[in-house]
């Protein structure tokens, strides 16, 4: 009984190291721009802003960011080891093969596509946004529905600071979702009176 004691003991005392280590390693390291990944992924949006301020009102052009970003890394930025692979395997494979991301939507449209594509990019989404709110103050957040859907599209738009909208098709299921909801409360006056 008391061995059984002693082990429990151990394996929650491992547990709790292991959870400490597992959330200084990916969670607190987001804070510090030289842990894991971070160091190269600030520096990639950081190039990504620098060609976007080139290029401010049309950006230098549907998928030629990687070109520009390239180029775009401070010196310091270049010593980083994943930053030093990419720009070696596109000097090896080129451009097109090899590409550069800013690995943020947000960076990626701006530096591509300037203000002007940006704006027009986030347009549905601040339209869809501002309905929604506007419907929920009047209804008082009386409708999960809308809640849920609003909630889903804030978290996919979140998730493009750290990513591609692109990559999965979510972003634009929710926006088409949220929008008929928003339709249907308009058209019917509370989305739970539904025929």
């Amino acid at each position: 009984m008391m061995v059984n004691s002693n082990l429990s003991k151990t394996n929650n005392i491992k547990s709790t190291q292991s959870m400490e280590t597992y959330i200084s390693d990916n969670i607190t390291s987001l804070a510090t721009s030289n842990k894991r990944s971070n160091g190269a992924r600030y520096a990639s949006i950081k190039a990504g802003i620098r060609t976007g301020l080139q290029s401010p009102f049309l950006g230098v052009g549907q998928g030629l960011g990687t070109a520009y970003i390239a180029k775009n890394f401070t010196s310091e930025e270049r010593k980083n080891g994943e930053v030093k692979m990419w720009l070696t395997n596109q000097q090896k494979q080129g451009i097109m093969k090899a590409p550069i991301g800013a690995m943020n939507e947000y960076v990626q449209r701006f530096a591509e596509n300037g203000c002007i594509g940006l704006t027009v990019f986030l347009t549905p989404f601040i339209f869809v946004l501002y309905r929604a709110v506007k419907i929920l103050l009047k209804s008082n957040g009386q409708s999960l529905e809308l809640i849920t859907l609003l909630s889903a599209l804030v978290g996919c738009l979140v998730a493009g600071m750290n990513g591609s909208l692109n990559l999965m098709f979510t972003v634009w299921v929710v926006l088409g979702l949220l929008y008929a909801a928003i339709l249907v409360n308009e058209n019917t006056g509370s989305i739970n009176e539904r025929a």
